[in-house]
């Protein structure tokens, strides 16, 4: 297999690119390229579960990417994570500032039907990051930039939110709706 793929050539790599960017926020990489995707997979990884934000207290956006096919087109990457932070409320702000999402990538090829069903049962939600099948490399950069974009909006949005009167909060929801 490719050396790329053993963590002890890829964890530098995302750390250095994390810190170049001044972030801090953990990314964790779980790579199975022998196994068929299957339950047993998926549990192994820890991601077999619906845990729900409730019980977390962190609002958890699982995606599985894919990309658009004759009439099925998902919704982009941001949207899907931004749906899941406003859809959470019974959450606190400051609770819903805490999110995390979780990313599957296949290959070129896509997933099966079988795959997309089986990421659609444990809590996964299909996500785009636009109609071009991107090579998995160029998919997984592409995907962390739009994750950590959005999350970035999300918690400059929080504190933003914490820190200002309501006429304040006005002038950054028109400011976020005309970007």
């Amino acid at each position: 297999g490719s050396s790329v793929i053993q963590p002890e050539v890829y964890r530098p790599l995302v750390e250095e690119g994390m810190s170049q960017g001044c972030h801090t926020r953990e990314v964790t990489v779980d790579i199975s390229v022998k196994d068929v995707l299957s339950r047993v997979v998926l549990e192994r990884l820890g991601l077999a579960n619906s845990s729900s934000a409730v019980t977390t207290g962190v609002v958890e956006t699982k995606v599985f990417l894919d990309c658009t096919v004759e009439d099925f087109a998902p919704l982009p990457v941001r949207d899907v994570i931004l749906k899941s932070v406003s859809e959470s409320t019974s959450l606190s702000t400051a609770q819903r500032s805490k999110s995390r999402v979780i990313m599957a990538i296949g290959s070129e090829r896509g997933w099966t039907e079988d795959e997309a069903k089986l990421f659609r049962e444990v809590g996964f939600e299909a996500a785009s990051l636009g109609k071009s099948i991107l090579r998995v490399d160029t998919a997984v950069i592409a995907g962390l930039a739009v994750v950590s974009c959005t999350l970035d909006e999300l918690q400059a949005k929080r504190k933003f939110e914490e820190g200002s009167s309501n006429g304040q909060k006005r002038k950054y929801e028109e400011k976020s709706v005309s970007s």
